[in-house]
């Protein structure tokens, strides 16, 4: 048997490309499918992957197990083993195993490798035909020796003095970025996509902005494939968020809310942190967690209440917060110089932002939506001169 490397254009399925094929009747689907994938001839092959196999999972995700496949047939090219039967596929994955643990890898490497083979050769898995149980009792060896590590919580002041700096090197897009993955417990991806009109203003029953994530319109799901989920930005410690990021919009031009990569969120993140002086060096992902372990500690969110802000299906995911020593180890980890700072900086982090937008210290709602709507006609009439 040889290793499965599947050949598909993952481009073609990603994204808001997705709004390519659908329709409002069966032949304007037809069509628009046929486009790109060409008319489907049932083959009967067991190696060939068919279009909605390919899809079901994300192209990132493809990308990774392609990159296990590859690593691993290297390793089966090297040592001259060939796998025909079950008994030597379950043999080669499990010699695989010893070689990333006793190279010094991560256990998540190795659980890559595991889903990637599932993902290529279905009749193998803990479920199907070959559930390959040297692999999988390799696997819980490695749990046992090396288990996986939780990165700890970004404790609130350090947000804030990252967030404090970031203005004062003039990167506000930055600083309003890792606020927002910190109070609304987003994934990096899933706040530089948003576009600008899924941030929905206050109603006369609501008095906070909300955040509408995935929007079916835009024909990309979350993470566990849902579209239309949605947020209040009702954070305690920055309840001037909203306001914030509508103002930010009515300055912006096109259709997205942030235009930053990530890989430059990334770096200009880590410089912050060095310029702030922070002891440790904390990644985007880390806001994530950041957020629900300060707002369980400070009792302004239950469990319960956490896990559905942060779309978290399994209690399992939650629990973890319930760890205030993690927390608090890091407070004292960076020592109380910074925690001090980034105290003063939190309180101070509205009045500097708006002053980067060109904005007074005290801006009321009312005021807020009326300058949005402002600036919105002034960007609109000076691109209509500029044409």
């Amino acid at each position: 048997m040889s290793v499965l490397l599947p050949s598909m254009k993952a481009g073609c399925l990603a994204g808001p490309a997705r709004k390519r094929f659908q329709g409002t009747s069966k032949e304007e689907r037809h069509s628009k499918r046929a486009k790109v994938f060409g008319e489907f001839v049932p083959e009967g092959s067991v190696q060939r992957r068919t279009v909605l196999e390919e899809a079901s999972i994300a192209a990132p995700t493809r990308t990774k197990y392609l990159v296990a496949l590859a690593g691993l047939a290297a390793f089966l090219t090297q040592f001259g083993i060939i796998l025909f039967t079950p008994g030597e596929v379950d043999a080669g994955l499990t010699d695989y195993l010893n070689h990333l643990f006793l190279d010094g890898c991560e256990i998540s490497d190795g659980n890559m490798v595991y889903a990637a083979w599932v993902w290529a050769h279905p009749d193998y898995g803990h479920k199907a035909r070959h559930p390959l149980p040297r692999a999988q009792r390799a696997l819980a060896g490695w749990r046992k020796l090396a288990p996986g590590h939780t990165r700890p919580p970004m404790p609130w002041p350090c947000v804030a003095l990252a967030a404090f700096v970031l203005v004062q090197m003039k990167l506000l897009e930055a600083a309003l970025l890792v606020v927002l993955l910190f109070v609304a417990y987003l994934r990096p991806s899933e706040a530089l996509r948003l576009p600008k009109c899924d941030l929905i203003e206050p109603s006369a029953l609501c008095s906070r902005y909300a955040l509408l994530l995935h929007s079916e319109n835009e024909g990309v799901p979350s993470k566990v494939g849902l579209f239309n989920e949605s947020m209040l930005l009702d954070s305690k410690e920055v309840p001037w968020l909203g306001k914030l990021l509508a103002m930010w919009r009515a300055q912006r031009v096109g259709t997205s809310l942030f235009t930053l990569t990530l890989g430059q969120l990334r770096d200009q993140f880590e410089a912050a942190q060095a310029r702030a002086g922070l002891k440790d060096r904390y990644v985007l992902y880390q806001l994530r967690h950041a957020g629900p372990s300060h707002d369980f500690r400070s009792g302004f969110r239950s469990l319960t209440e956490i896990k559905q802000r942060g779309r978290w299906a399994a209690d399992s995911s939650v629990n973890r917060y319930e760890s205030h020593a993690l927390i608090q180890r890091q407070e004292h980890r960076e020592g109380p110089d910074i925690i001090k700072k980034g105290i003063a900086a939190a309180r101070d982090l509205e009045r500097v932002m708006l002053a980067e937008l060109g904005l007074p210290a005290a801006v009321s709602p009312g005021q807020l939506c009326s300058r949005s709507s402002a600036a919105t006609t002034a960007l609109s009439k000076r691109a209509k001169r500029r044409a």
